[in-house]
């Protein structure tokens, strides 16, 4: 099942993903970091 991740406007339009901290597939909790801008 997939779910929708709202990001916080971060003022450029564009954002370029530095690390990724779960794996496709991969449950995720809430207020769980799943990646760094």
């Amino acid at each position: 099942m997939s779910e929708l991740i709202r990001v916080p406007d971060i003022g450029s339009g564009e954002g370029e993903v530095i690390e990724l901290f779960v794996k496709v597939g991969d449950k995720v909790e809430a207020d769980q970091s799943i990646l760094t801008l």
